[in-house]
């Protein structure tokens, strides 16, 4: 298994980034190369432009630890397994540390996982910055 983790500090509230975090049915507004976002129960399933769809199953959204964790079931990536969780955390300054881990499978996937998430880091804090 590989696993990617990013700790990205933002500016904002951690109230005011739980609020974004939370609306998984926008998350295309945190993460803005994903196109149109819709979800159907715990089903979320992401325009990727070209590449086609992003279907994804929300496990948890929990407000008392200010988490969000989901799984990729379908990707143009092969997948074997895929599992991630943000996770808010005020900063003690009035901003927010916000954490992103991403576990998956196959290991050998990790150069174009990590270029995602690179660039979903980019975009967290350009679109936190603005909240």
């Amino acid at each position: 298994m590989s696993s990617i983790v990013r700790t990205i500090p933002v500016t904002v509230p951690a109230e005011a980034a739980w609020l974004r975090l939370a609306d998984v049915g926008a998350v295309n507004r945190l993460l803005t190369f994903l196109g149109d976002v819709t979800v159907d129960g715990d089903t979320r399933t992401c325009a990727l432009g070209d590449l086609g769809t992003l279907r994804e199953i929300i496990l948890s959204v929990d407000e008392e630890n200010r988490r969000v964790a989901y799984t990729i079931v379908e990707a143009p990536l092969p997948f074997t397994h895929h599992s991630a969780a943000f996770h808010l955390q005020a900063d003690g300054a009035g901003g927010t540390v916000l954490s992103w881990t991403t576990d998956f499978l196959p290991a050998e996937l990790r150069p174009q996982v990590e270029a995602l998430v690179d660039q979903g880091v980019q975009s967290l804090t350009e679109a936190l910055g603005r909240a």
